[in-house]
């Protein structure tokens, strides 16, 4: 009896979630999700709500006449409910007012680059490539963001796009909020097919204005089988830090399987002076690290990033 009510009492909170559109805030009953943790598919009350066993989720979310949602989240407190804003398919770039203009380039990489390298996208890790407006630069819609990836020929995880509110702290780090209801997932072998090994993503319908504080162009690893397989954390003292270790099921050893390393996608990472700051972790137990330069602060290294601006009138 006691071992039962101990269970009881350290038993992890529920993630539970309100859905609404977007323009709105009215509640979305109806709405049909499925938790990609367990493939377990569910749909929100008369009132909008559902709940999920927690504290943290990953799951999608799909309405008539709405964009569909995929979305992680984390870090909320005990009783909490979390809002999730569905995007009405209706609301096209087409609906607001843009500058005949050219478009406007932001790049990750100042002028000069040196040291440029790839840098592996295993499955559990993660990169944030902040950008932000300048102060006196107009209001702009995102329009396409291009990642750089090295020519390595991957044979196994998938690479995973979003973009990702910042936190409010000195030095930004990413947030599980996502800015837009869409996370691009490409397999290796797409991957590989691709032109000039440049991913780009083609997010102009969603009307995405460059926030104040800016955004996070977030990349993270996933494995080849996910969401059924996901990332094993590192152990210290491992005695084959070259192999990833992904699972079907963390808690039976009979299912982990390790990759070689070099098998993942990379991608090109370069020093420059810029205002982009690039933040790492490699599993999402782990601290976000900056890689400024100390001993030159100007210089930062980056992840090659590109983003397309076009401004509001």
């Amino acid at each position: 009896m006691t071992a039962l009510l101990l269970a009881h009492l350290i038993q992890e909170p529920p993630y539970q979630a309100i859905v609404v559109d977007a323009t709105t805030s009215r509640p979305l009953p109806g709405v049909t999700g499925l938790d990609l943790a367990t493939q377990q598919r569910f749909s929100t009350d008369a009132l909008g709500h559902f709940t999920l066993a927690g504290p943290a989720a990953h799951f999608q979310l799909r309405h008539l006449g709405f964009a569909p949602l995929e979305a992680s989240r984390s870090g909320l407190q005990p009783g909490q409910v979390d809002t999730l804003r569905l995007l009405p398919q209706s609301i096209l770039l087409g609906e607001v007012s843009v500058r005949p203009t050219k478009p406007v380039v932001l790049s990750s990489f100042g002028p000069k680059v040196k040291d440029k390298m790839g840098v592996l996208v295993v499955p559990g890790s993660e990169c944030g490539v902040l950008f932000r407006p300048a102060p006196d630069s107009p209001p702009a819609v995102v329009e396409q963001i291009t990642v750089q990836l090295r020519p390595n020929k991957p044979k196994a995880g998938q690479i995973r796009i979003r973009l990702v509110a910042p936190t409010s702290e000195a030095e930004p780090r990413p947030t599980s909020h996502d800015l837009i209801p869409v996370a691009a997932t490409y397999t290796a072998a797409q991957l590989v097919a691709l032109p000039d090994q440049r991913l780009t993503v083609d997010i102009s319908a969603y009307g995405l204005q460059l926030p104040p504080n800016g955004f996070f162009v977030l990349i993270e690893g996933l494995g080849s089988n996910y969401p059924a397989e996901v990332a094993v954390p590192m152990q210290r003292g491992d005695p084959t830090p070259h192999l990833i270790l992904t699972a079907t099921n963390l808690a039976d050893s009979a299912t982990y399987r390790r990759t070689p390393m070099n098998d993942f996608p990379a991608v090109v990472r370069g020093t420059s002076v810029t205002e982009v700051e690039t933040y790492w972790r490699q599993c999402c137990n782990r601290p976000w690290r900056g890689y400024r330069l100390t001993h030159k602060p100007k210089e930062s290294e980056n992840v090659a990033v590109t983003l397309v601006l076009r401004a509001l009138e």
